[in-house]
C-alpha cells in the first residue's frame, strides 16, 4: 500500500510587536491629574449600541396532533430562544409559515376505518379544527404571556383541497380567529386596521393574511401567499398593492426603521433552492425599493450552516428576456422539523452525514435589533444547542452598505479558497474484486469547507461526484471514503469547496499510485442481547432512533413522524454476531408515512428488522427487512401489496436516520394474512433467523420468505460494504409504520 501525500498550502506565522510605555512615579501619594487649558477637548468616543428587542424567528415547525417529534423539536427550539433572550425575555416569535402539517390535504386518516382506501381523505372540517385548537395549545404552552406573535402561512396550512397543492380563501381569517381566541394577547402590536389609504379593508386584509404589527421597535409586514408552486400568481394585485403601500408608509414616517416582511414563499432566485415554482416573483420589484426591508421566508427548508441562505440580491429576466439583478435582503428560515441539507447543489443528494430531510437537523434564528438600528442574526442549530457559524450583522437601513455587505461580489472579495495541508493523507486502495476506495482526511478553511468534488477519470470523460465534508454533523468527520469501479480508471482527482462555492487546488492521483487492499478492522461484541436503543461496538457508535419508546416491557414509535412525515430508524439489541434468532410481536402496525406525491397523501406500513449493521470505512451500512403492505399512490388509488422489502441504508455514526438508502430486494410473501395479523391489536409474531449470509423470515411460525445476503454492494455515489457472512448489530427498524412490539426474544446461536 502506498500514500500519497501533498502540500497545497504554507502556513504563514506572524509576529506582533506591541511597543509598551511605562510611567514612573516617586511618590507613593495619590496623584490627581489637572486637565491642561491648552490642551483641545477630548473627542466623543462613540457608545456601544443598546439592544431594544429580541425575537424568536422560527419556520416550517410542520405540527401535528400524530407527530410527537415535531412538537419536541419546537418546543426545543423555544426553550433555547428563551433562554437566550435572558431576563429581558423575548419580544415575539415569528413563524415563517406551515405552522401545521396536514391540514392542506385535510388530514390524514390514523386509524384505516375506511373500507374503501380512496377515501383515505378526510373532508371534515371537525378534523380541521382539531388540528389549529391542538396547534393553539401548544403555542400557549410555549410562548410565554406577553409575546406577540407573528406568523406567516404556508401551503402545508391551507384549506380546502383544489387541484396541485390547493388554493386558499379561508385559512388566513380561520387561523387568526383561533389565535385570537387565546387569552395570550399575541396581537398587542397590531395596527393593520388603523391604516388607510392601502386598498384594503380589515375584512380583506383577514381574508387575505395581510398584517402589519410593530413591536420592539421593529415593523413587521406579514403576506400569505394565495397559490404555491407559481412564480407569478403567488400573491393577487391587490395584495401586491397593499404591500407597497404599507411598506411607503411605514418607510416615509421611519425611514431608519428595520422592516421584517413575513411570508412563506422565498423569492425566486436569490437563496439557494428558490428557482423555478419554489421561488416567486411577484414582490421582488416591490422589495428593491424599500432597503429598510428584510424578507424571511420558509417552505424549502434551507438549512442555517449555508452562508447563502441569506442572500442581497435577486436575478430575474427583465422585459427583454435579460438577466437583471435586485438589490435587496431576504433570508430562509429552515426548520425546526426537518431542514434540508444536500445545499451545496439544491438538485444532487450528496450529502452522506444527513438524509437529504432529516429530524436529524433542527435549525432557526433568534434577531436582535439595536438602537443604532442594526439588526443581529444568529444561526442556530437546535438539535446541537449551538450557533451554526458566524452572525450576520446588517447596518442600519441608511448606512451604505446596507444592501452590499453580504453580497456574492463583497463575500467573494473576502475570502480564501480551501486546500489539503501537509498534514492530509489521501490514499486510493483495492476494496474488493474491481472495486477500490478513496480515503482522505479534511482539507483547511478560513471558514468551512463544504464539499469535495471527485472526479474519476476513464479516457477522455469524468465522473464526478460531490461529497458533503460533513460540516453540520455531531461529530467531526476526521476521514473520508468513496468506492468506485476501476476498471480503465487512469486517475483520481479532489478539488475542497468552501461554504462560498469557491474551489480550491486539486489534488490529482494517477492510477499507479493506487495501493493494495487494506485490511478492514472486524468489530466484536458479546452483549447480554437485550433491548439496548443504541450500541458501542469497537468504539463505533450505533445510535438507536429516540423515537422508539421502551416502557414496561413494551416497545412502540407511536406518533413518532420522523422525516416527511414518517418513522426511519433502528432500535438495536444488545449485540454485535453472525448466527442468530430474533423473535418479537408486532401489534397493531399502522401507516405513519403522511408523504406527498404531486399533491396527493401517500400512505405505507413498513416495519421490520434491521438484519446486519456493520462498520465499514466510517460509516455505518445495513440491511433491513420490511413488510409492506402497500398505500395510496400518486392518484389517491389504494394499491396493496403482501411482501417484504430488502433495503441497503447508509448511516453515520452517531446519526439515527438513514443518509441513503437503496432497494436490494423484493420478496412476495406466501402468507396471504399477514397484513390482517399485524395490523391486529393482538398482532402476531414475526422471527428472522440467520445463518451466515441466508436469511428466513416466519410469521406465526410460517416460513414466508429466503433470502441471501449478497457477498458485496457497490451503490449510489461511493457506498461500497462487503456483506455475506460479516458480523454486524441487530435491531427492529421501521421505515413508514407504527407499532407495538412485544416478547422481544435474542438468541445467539
Amino acid at each position: 500500500m502506498r500514500s500519497f501525500r501533498r502540500n497545497l498550502i504554507g502556513f504563514l506565522a506572524f509576529s506582533l510587536a506591541f511597543p509598551l510605555a511605562f510611567s514612573a512615579c516617586a511618590s507613593s501619594s495619590k496623584l490627581e491629574t489637572v486637565p491642561d487649558p491648552d490642551d483641545p477637548p477630548a473627542p466623543d468616543i462613540p457608545s456601544e449600541p443598546t439592544l431594544i428587542s429580541t425575537f424568536a424567528v422560527l419556520s416550517d415547525t410542520h405540527l401535528q396532533k400524530e407527530d410527537k417529534t415535531a412538537e419536541d423539536c419546537f418546543v426545543r427550539a423555544m426553550n433555547i430562544c428563551k433562554r437566550e433572550a435572558g431576563e429581558s425575555g423575548l419580544d415575539g416569535v415569528v413563524i415563517g409559515g406551515d405552522l401545521l402539517d396536514p391540514v392542506w390535504y385535510d388530514n390524514l386518516y390514523y386509524d384505516e376505518a375506511l373500507e374503501d382506501k380512496s377515501l383515505h381523505i378526510v373532508q371534515s372540517n371537525v378534523t380541521r379544527s382539531a388540528e389549529m385548537n391542538y396547534l393553539k395549545g401548544v403555542f400557549e404552552a410555549n410562548i410565554p404571556q406577553g409575546t406577540e406573535l407573528i406568523y406567516t402561512l404556508g401551503n402545508h396550512d391551507m384549506f380546502g383541497y383544489m387541484g396541485f397543492y390547493g388554493k386558499s380563501i379561508t385559512s388566513s381569517e380561520k387561523y387568526r380567529e383561533v389565535f385570537e381566541s387565546s387569552d395570550k394577547d399575541w396581537f398587542k402590536g397590531e395596527l393593520t386596521y388603523s391604516l388607510t389609504g392601502t386598498g384594503l379593508g380589515e375584512s380583506d386584509c383577514r381574508r387575505l393574511g395581510c398584517h402589519y404589527q410593530r413591536v420592539g421597535g421593529v415593523s413587521f409586514v406579514t403576506i400569505d401567499a394565495r397559490e404555491y408552486w407559481s412564480i407569478d400568481a403567488a400573491y393577487t394585485s391587490a395584495q401586491e398593492a397593499w404591500l407597497d403601500a404599507v411598506l411607503n408608509q411605514i418607510t416615509t414616517s421611519r425611514p431608519d426603521e428595520n422592516i421584517v416582511v413575513v411570508t412563506h414563499q422565498p423569492i425566486q432566485n436569490s437563496i439557494p433552492g428558490s428557482s423555478g415554482t419554489s421561488g416567486s416573483r411577484n414582490l421582488t420589484a416591490i422589495l428593491a425599493k424599500y432597503p429598510q426591508t428584510i424578507t424571511l421566508t420558509g417552505h424549502i427548508h434551507q438549512n442555517v450552516y449555508n452562508e447563502y441562505s441569506l442572500s442581497q440580491e435577486a436575478v430575474l429576466p427583465d422585459e427583454n428576456g435579460a438577466d437583471r439583478t435586485y438589490a435587496l435582503t431576504t433570508m430562509e428560515g429552515s426548520s425546526t422539523k426537518y431542514s434540508y441539507h444536500n445545499s451545496y447543489d439544491y438538485t444532487r443528494s450528496f450529502n452522506y452525514y444527513y438524509s437529504s430531510w432529516t429530524n436529524d437537523a433542527s435549525e432557526g434564528h433568534i434577531f436582535r435589533f439595536y438602537s443604532d438600528g442594526s439588526a443581529r442574526i444568529e444561526r442556530w442549530d437546535w438539535g446541537k444547542d449551538k450557533k451554526a457559524g458566524a452572525d450576520w450583522i446588517l447596518p442600519s437601513p441608511s448606512a451604505q452598505d446596507r444592501l452590499t455587505k453580504y453580497s456574492a461580489a463583497e463575500r467573494g472579495t473576502n475570502n480564501s479558497p480551501p486546500g489539503f495541508t501537509d498534514e492530509a493523507v489521501i490514499e486510493v486502495n483495492k476494496a474488493a474484486g474491481s472495486v477500490s476506495t478513496l480515503t482522505f482526511t479534511q482539507a483547511l478553511d478560513d471558514g468551512a469547507v463544504w464539499a469535495y468534488e471527485v472526479a474519476i477519470t476513464r479516457g477522455a470523460s469524468d465522473d464526478v461526484i460531490l461529497l458533503d465534508s460533513g460540516f453540520s454533523a455531531k461529530k467531526p468527520i476526521e476521514k473520508f471514503a468513496l468506492s468506485f469501479d476501476d476498471s480503465s480508471v487512469t486517475a483520481v482527482s479532489i478539488t475542497p469547496i468552501d461554504s462560498l462555492y469557491a474551489k480550491g487546488p486539486a489534488v490529482t492521483i494517477p492510477s499507479s499510485f493506487f495501493g493494495e487492499a487494506k485490511q478492514i478492522k472486524e468489530l466484536t461484541h458479546d452483549g447480554d442481547g437485550a433491548l439496548k436503543g443504541s450500541i458501542e461496538v469497537g468504539g463505533v457508535e450505533f445510535t438507536g432512533t429516540p423515537q422508539f419508546y421502551y416502557t414496561d416491557g413494551v416497545l412502540n414509535n407511536r406518533r413518532s413522524g420522523q422525516g416527511m412525515g414518517y418513522q426511519s430508524g433502528t432500535y438495536y439489541i444488545d449485540a454485535y454476531c453472525t448466527d442468530y434468532e430474533l423473535s418479537f410481536d408486532i401489534c397493531a402496525l399502522k401507516i405513519c408515512k403522511a408523504y406527498t406525491d404531486s399533491g396527493y397523501a401517500m400512505s405505507q406500513k413498513r416495519f421490520g428488522a434491521c438484519l446486519l449493521a456493520r462498520e465499514y470505512n466510517g460509516l455505518i451500512y445495513g440491511v433491513h427487512a420490511f413488510f409492506d403492505f402497500g398505500g395510496l399512490n400518486g392518484s389517491r388509488q389504494y394499491v396493496k401489496q403482501n411482501r417484504i422489502l430488502y433495503y441497503l441504508t447508509v448511516t453515520v455514526p452517531g446519526n439515527y436516520i438513514p443518509s441513503a438508502q437503496y432497494t436490494l430486494a423484493t420478496s412476495e410473501m406466501s402468507l396471504t394474512t399477514a397484513e390482517q395479523i399485524l395490523t391486529s391489536e393482538e398482532g402476531g409474531t414475526v422471527k428472522f433467523v440467520r445463518e451466515g449470509d441466508k436469511i428466513s423470515t416466519y410469521i406465526s411460525d410460517m416460513l414466508v420468505d429466503t433470502y441471501t445476503l449478497p457477498p458485496s454492494v457497490l451503490k449510489g455515489k461511493g457506498y461500497f460494504v462487503e456483506l455475506g457472512a460479516a458480523k454486524g448489530a441487530v435491531g427492529i427498524s421501521s421505515f413508514g409504520g407504527e407499532a407495538e412490539v412485544k416478547n422481544v426474544i435474542f438468541t445467539r446461536k
